[in-house]
């Protein structure tokens, strides 16, 4: 009893968290959802984070800047963190360049900028510029990335699978990889991520008798 009631314990505290947490035997219909780790069988979409040791429902995958997995419950906070790191990074380049480099534009500026050097808070602010920059294209890419997985409703995890399974389209120069499996047209998309996590949760068979 004890340990059925620990296990009911991490099956209510993983729900809270989004996580997938739902106990069930491993009937023969369900081995490709039944995940051996967590001995439980996963909803759609769901996958096993070997780093945070559990099940997350829609994972797309772990990010090691927050330390978590973007799954369902925080997928739309991590494209908002994405879009305001992008915003004030892009708006403080161009305020440090437009201070150091007057009359120049702000990508000309970022490549020819003469008097950068010309005294050590100068030179300072340029080269921290140039850093953010580099900082600001990689997050660029990867809000890029997810902006195009969310139009066609695809995570990170299913691409990975679809190219290793041979099971997806390589499109828009590889940028994303259609499954097909989800996508029901770019709005439709677009409405369902935004709607993540406001589905009320599912009732077992147990709780309704």
């Amino acid at each position: 009893h004890g340990i059925s009631g620990a296990a009911s314990s991490r099956a209510v505290n993983g729900e809270a968290k989004g996580y997938c947490r739902m106990s069930a035997e491993q009937p023969e219909g369900v081995k490709k959802d039944w995940c051996t780790k967590c001995q439980l069988v996963r909803p759609a979409r769901a996958g096993h984070c070997r780093l945070c040791g559990r099940c997350v429902r829609r994972l797309d995958h772990h990010c090691v800047w927050i330390n978590s997995c973007v799954g369902e419950q925080n997928h739309q906070a991590f494209i908002l963190a994405l879009s305001f790191f992008m915003l004030t990074s892009v708006y403080g380049i161009t305020l440090t360049l437009h201070t150091i480099c007057r009359g120049r534009t702000p990508f000309v500026a970022l490549f020819y900028c003469p008097g950068a050097y010309s005294d050590y808070s100068s030179a300072l602010s340029f080269t921290c510029v140039w850093y953010c920059a580099i900082v600001t294209a990689g997050m660029g890419y990867i809000l890029l990335i997810q902006l195009l997985n969310i139009s066609y409703n695809v995570t990170e995890r299913e691409a990975r699978l679809a190219l290793r399974d041979n099971t997806g389209r390589r499109l828009l120069g590889g940028l994303v990889i259609d499954t097909g499996q989800y996508n029901r047209g770019v709005l439709c998309n677009w409405g369902h991520f935004l709607s993540l996590g406001s589905s009320p949760p599912q009732r077992s068979a147990e709780d309704i008798v």
